[in-house]
């Protein structure tokens, strides 16, 4: 690795202008030579480098402080993320590398600090004092309100360092502290210091390591406390601590009641939930549906790991008939059965049809559906496949799918461990075959400059919900014997996203002269092949 990373460091190449924008080295083992190496790459890559990932074994503090000295040659705010996890960085390389990324005046053509930019230093050695370091670059950075994402996985801090972590709070986005040794007391200033930070949206407590059960009744009250007031909280990663299902239950409720922010993203895997969190959830996801009506609401629900049963889904499956945001849902080991298969099945189904939110003028309120169901490693057989296969096949018949009225939903399943016999899985098969054919379908409609106004608008409305194209079905964690309907959803898949990433959807009132660009889509067979030899 060493004699590989000298010759591209020295190769002529580049210097002539060879664009490098992102570099990735899990796991190399890298010493302070090579980090020196490492150092003239980076500094001859320039402002083109926007991602920087040393994953593993970055040794002592020399090769630290020689990619520090390149990375502050930078301009500034050119490097978007910084990821230096899982190494052995020593304080002092830490507080370098720190100072280094997040440190400097704006020079001139580099991207405005505003940029949001993240640093990822999770699982170094660096203790309450690395924190603190961390923290004071932090605090003496300018002009940085909200302009970091910043990862500190188990790092060995306690209440001392992230106490410091709270008196630079409001320059970050992200804060992720999860495997820590956060008592209840420092959980409770967290979250009390996250009421005056507006720009923080994204929040990691999960898996705190020195929680009794009375420290954790503790922190599932700040919680509750912290979410109903945190003014810009989108998401919130508590799982792993074994909250408890009664405080769970209150943290939903003050979730879907806070009145300074609207949840997106909520994660209570291993958290002991059961039917009071359950129909918290439900009661709040059909207030979202019900209320907001423009699409806005948790779109990602991690529950995995809670012994959830039938009963438990099925209060859940209510929620998610009336929701118009939920998009991701993670319900993996878990004690599920056919029977609360074939509830989720049915609240999917019921999921679709909000056509009434075009009709009223919320046009972002189409939303996705369900797109992501994990249900791997549950208790799941061929009646609850069955009902799931179905589920996907709804939106085939459906004319108002292929405008994008209503959502396709169903596009990732996973049934891994489950029961399914020969009869199912070539159910399953023909569901994904089903709806290859249709985004197939859909993708030659769209090439064709024919669109009508109704779904010129619908299809910017789902445009700026999700950044990929409507896709066909993946069932994972099953083995399907039919290679054909993968391939074809395959090809189908990548002839619409060719067409969803290069197209701009212009207002109507040009659409008959411009709403496509001319471009080539290619043909089935020529993506088969393509899929084929890569």
């Amino acid at each position: 690795f060493f004699d590989r990373l000298k010759s591209v460091s020295s190769t002529p190449s580049m210097s002539r202008g060879i664009e490098v924008s992102s570099i990735d080295l899990p796991g190399k083992g890298i010493d302070d030579e090579a980090a020196a190496l490492l150092a003239t790459l980076v500094l001859n890559c320039g402002a083109l480098l926007r991602s920087l990932a040393f994953e593993e074994k970055l040794d002592q503090q020399c090769g630290a402080k020689s990619l520090a000295d390149a990375l502050a040659l930078l301009p500034s705010g050119s490097l978007a993320l910084l990821d230096l996890s899982h190494n052995r960085l020593t304080v002092d390389g830490a507080e370098a590398l720190v100072k280094a990324y997040v440190g400097g005046e704006l020079q001139p053509g580099g991207q405005a600090t505003r940029l949001t930019r993240l640093l990822d230093l999770s699982w170094n050695e660096l203790g309450d004092v690395g924190v603190e370091r961390v923290s004071e670059c932090l605090g003496s950075c300018p002009d940085a309100a909200g302009a970091l994402r910043l990862r500190l996985r188990g790092v060995g801090c306690g209440d001392r360092g992230l106490t410091a972590l709270t008196k630079c709070i409001k320059s970050l986005a992200e804060l992720d502290i999860s495997g820590n040794l956060i008592t209840a007391s420092g959980a409770a200033a967290l979250c009390h210091a996250a009421e005056d930070a507006p720009d923080l949206t994204t929040l990691g407590v999960s898996s705190l390591a020195s929680l009794d059960r009375q420290g954790r009744e503790d922190v599932a009250s700040a919680l509750v406390w912290g979410a109903w007031r945190a003014p810009g909280l989108r998401q919130l990663d508590c799982s792993g601590n074994w909250l408890g299902d009664e405080w769970c239950a209150e943290l939903v409720g003050a979730l879907f009641e806070s009145k300074t922010s609207v949840l997106e993203s909520l994660c209570l895997g291993e958290s002991g939930v059961a039917d009071a969190t359950m129909a918290a959830l439900a009661l709040g996801l059909a207030r979202q549906g019900g209320c907001l009506g423009d699409g806005t609401g948790i779109r990602v629900l991690d529950l995995a790991g809670n012994a959830l049963n039938d009963a438990c889904v099925a209060a859940l499956s209510r929620g998610i008939a009336r929701s118009v945001a939920l998009e991701q849902l993670g319900l993996a080991w878990n004690r599920i059965t056919c029977v609360g298969a074939c509830a989720l099945a049915e609240g999917l189904v019921l999921q679709r049809p909000w056509e009434a939110w075009m009709e009223s003028g919320c046009n972002a309120g189409i939303g996705t559906g369900v797109v992501d169901l994990d249900l791997g490693w549950n208790n799941i057989a061929d009646k609850g496949a069955e009902a799931l296969a179905m589920a996907a096949m709804e939106c085939v018949s459906d004319v108002r799918a292929r405008e994008f009225k209503v959502p396709w939903c169903l596009e990732r399943l996973n049934l891994a461990g489950a029961h399914v016999g020969p009869r199912v899985l070539g159910l399953l098969e023909a569901a994904v075959g089903a709806r290859a054919a249709m985004a197939d379908a859909v993708a030659n409609e769209l090439s064709q400059e024919s669109e009508s106004v109704a779904t010129v608008a619908a299809l910017r409305a789902l445009r700026a919900r999700r950044t990929g194209a409507p896709a066909g079905l993946q069932v994972l964690g099953v083995r399907l014997s039919d290679g054909t309907a993968a391939t074809m959803q395959s090809a189908a898949h990548s002839r619409l996203q060719v067409i969803w990433e290069n197209r701009e959807i212009p207002e109507h009132k040009e659409s008959k002269e411009v709403i496509w660009e001319n471009r080539e889509v290619p043909k089935l067979e020529e993506c088969k092949e393509v899929i084929w030899e890569n």
